[in-house]
């Protein structure tokens, strides 16, 4: 039986969560927020038939546990219902979040960020390592002060058996952390520029997308408040290029990004406004 979580009762979770009231359908079934004892949590319900591995992945998933992770609080396994409950988080996940909130000032998007690659870090240096692989703006999710937090981590082997036909997505291959990395390379961009991505395929394409942006001084949120210094925004332009390089084996490690964003939270305690001059980027 998996260790250090809860065992819940179809009963306990119809009751926590007001008769199962959905708020939301994820890859695994339903979601619904409860509330057990003084604690929200989130329960994601599969119906059917019993997965052959739930209980094993449970206890799988049940060992990966980090601040910057949404932690597994419990499960139910029992008259076809398969429910795994987490902690819940209350300002839903980040894609969400800032299309509210664009405000935010660049330290606080750094800061943000700083929290989901510590989150990915843990994941690459764990023993064996891990990876997410479907790590996407929408899979980082807010507390109240905005420390953010992974959501889904390891849990692509379940996913993956559920539905055999989605595949990592991978550019150009490479180890298997880089699909990470180029992943947290595009959250990079869309965390600064307010705008998603689009996917891709070489260096060239990267460049293509950047330069006119940094060239015409609309590379950054036309909504972000605040002020910034123009070694910042080089700073950060430099790691979310090495995050997306190709080919794969060049990428950044995590290791490297948490110092970088590290570096240019710190750098930010005494901003100057915002712009400033231009600068190259090369990708050799």
């Amino acid at each position: 039986m998996p260790q250090g979580v809860t065992e819940f009762s179809v009963e306990e979770l119809r009751l926590a969560t007001n008769g199962f009231d959905m708020i939301a359908y994820g890859w695994f079934g339903s979601v619904y927020s409860g509330l057990i004892g003084d604690m929200i949590v989130a329960v994601k319900r599969r119906i059917g038939s019993l997965h052959p591995r739930f209980l094993a992945e449970v206890s799988y998933i049940s060992r990966i546990r980090h601040s910057n992770l949404v932690n597994l609080v419990g499960y139910c396994c029992e008259d076809g219902d398969q429910m795994l409950v987490y902690e819940y988080l209350l300002n839903s996940n980040l894609r969400e979040y800032l299309e509210d909130h664009r405000d935010l000032t660049f330290k606080k998007r750094i800061y943000i960020a700083l929290g989901a690659a510590k989150g990915l870090q843990y994941l690459h240096n764990s023993t064996p390592p891990l990876q997410h692989k479907r790590f996407s703006m929408s899979k980082v999710l807010l507390d109240v002060n905005l420390n953010a937090k992974i959501s889904d981590a390891g849990m692509y082997g379940m996913f993956q058996e559920l539905d055999s036909s989605l595949r990592p997505n991978n550019p150009k291959g490479g180890l298997e952390e880089t699909i990470d990395v180029f992943s947290f390379g595009l959250f990079l961009l869309e965390l600064i520029t307010g705008a998603e991505p689009r996917e891709f395929k070489s260096n060239f394409q990267i460049i293509q997308w950047i330069a006119p942006r940094i060239f015409s001084n609309s590379l950054w949120d036309e909504r972000m408040t605040g002020t910034f210094k123009i070694e910042s925004i080089h700073s950060f332009i430099k790691i979310t290029l090495k995050c997306l390089k190709y080919p794969a084996i060049h990428r950044a490690k995590m290791d490297e990004v948490v110092t970088e964003l590290e570096n240019i939270y710190q750098n930010e305690d005494n901003p100057f406004a915002l712009g400033g001059n231009g600068f190259t980027i090369t990708i050799a």
